[in-house]
């Protein structure tokens, strides 16, 4: 029996109207992506000044938490002209109890003396007053210490800080002078009383572990903060906890909190002693532009400003 020809012309209908479509659809692609790339883009000028992601640095990182390799901060306040805003630095490290509670294959108290070498070390060139002092354990119920007098915690914070001699001074067994009779609050306040005779303001370090910072201590620094009339920054680096808290910290007041495994690296201690020592970059006629940035040093105030710190309009005189 003959096929009929039509039934099969039926058959292979939807086969053709499929590659009908399909080249229809690659004839308008090809259209749409030839159109699309003969469009014209608009041509902005580049922007030096425009945010940029570096790389980041995983070397230090790598590094044994034992290997310390200080950065120099010297040539960034040549070159941005930073303004120091203390000239006066006491250090009270802690070394009562729990500081020889075992951390980091050491202890507490060897790990705070260890982040205040690494402080020395990063420590740029700067005219400073101060001293280094610590609390005392008593090891033994007999055991007899005397803290420093008044007149000679005065006499040592008066005195130049040099930071090669407290470099050698910073260990547990040195003669550094002993505040407080083992209580980190009355440490604090000896130190506290004897800066505000001097009239100046002054920058307080306290390496300690968190749990030392009891409600005494707060009292402490509130009490010294209402009646002070020159500021006390207090800066509190924390061992044993990978976190900070912020207990001393208070929004209205200089000073702040921070886990000493986030200074103990190079970059880290920098960035911890730019903060405590420098305001930030001088702008000197104050146009919001800093000094190393601004072309035009001497603008007039209430004029509208460019970025590189001259006038935005060019019929304003400089």
């Amino acid at each position: 029996m003959s096929l009929d020809p039509s039934l099969s012309l039926e058959k292979k209908r939807p086969a053709f109207q499929r590659f009908f479509r399909l080249s229809l659809l690659s004839i308008l692609v090809l259209v749409l992506v030839g159109c699309s790339s003969s469009e014209l883009l608009v041509k902005l000028p580049s922007n030096s000044d425009n945010a940029t992601i570096d790389d980041y640095k995983l070397d230090q990182y790598k590094q044994d938490i034992s290997l310390f390799n200080p950065l120099s901060l010297e040539n960034k306040i040549k070159r941005q002209k930073l303004q120091q805003k203390t000239a006066n630095l006491a250090v009270l490290i802690d070394t009562g109890n729990g500081m020889r509670q075992k951390y980091r294959d050491t202890n507490r108290q060897d790990y705070a003396f260890e982040i205040v070498e690494r402080f020395n070390q990063s420590l740029p060139s700067l005219k400073l007053d101060g001293n280094i002092f610590k609390t005392w354990h008593p090891y033994f119920l007999w055991h007899h210490h005397l803290d420093a007098s008044e007149a000679q915690i005065l006499a040592a914070l008066e005195s130049p800080y040099d930071k090669q001699q407290w470099q050698d001074l910073a260990s547990p067994g040195a003669g550094l002078l002993t505040v407080g009779e083992g209580k980190l609050s009355d440490g604090i306040m000896e130190i506290a009383s004897q800066s505000l005779k001097t009239n100046q303001p002054w920058s307080l370090l306290i390496v300690t572990h968190w749990d030392r910072i009891d409600i005494d201590a707060i009292r402490t620094v509130r009490a010294i903060r209402q009646s002070s009339q020159q500021p006390v920054c207090i800066y509190t680096i924390g061992v044993g906890n990978s976190y900070s808290i912020t207990r001393f910290d208070e929004v209205d007041q200089c000073g702040y909190s921070i886990a000493a495994d986030k200074v103990a690296q190079p970059e880290d201690m920098a960035f911890f002693v730019e903060r405590l020592f420098f305001s930030g970059p001088s702008d000197t006629d104050n146009d919001g532009i800093y000094d190393y940035m601004d072309k035009c040093p001497n603008s007039q105030p209430g004029r509208l400003m460019r970025f590189d710190g001259c006038y935005r309009f060019a019929g304003d005189k400089q």
